[in-house]
């Protein structure tokens, strides 16, 4: 399935990248739930394994879980 590689590969990207700061990664986050098409809990905890003191990922994480709960509720 192209999404799921594509989602790899910037899950890849993300875990190699020493350069760019909490905005970037923010960005990169919220391209991967895209592609997913969904809020997925075993891709967000991959996602705060890749930097788990990074704020910006924690907090649209905790958003998406968030908005998750709200929408089953219904």
């Amino acid at each position: 399935m192209i999404e799921e590689e594509e989602t790899k590969k910037i899950l890849q990207e993300m875990k190699e990248d020493h350069i760019h700061g909490a905005s970037w990664y923010y960005e990169k986050m919220v391209e991967v739930f895209k592609k997913a098409g969904f809020f997925d809990k075993k891709l967000a905890n991959e996602l705060i394994k890749i930097r788990p003191g990074m704020a910006s990922i924690q907090n649209v994480i905790e958003s998406l879980e968030k908005a998750e709960e709200k929408r089953n509720r219904f």
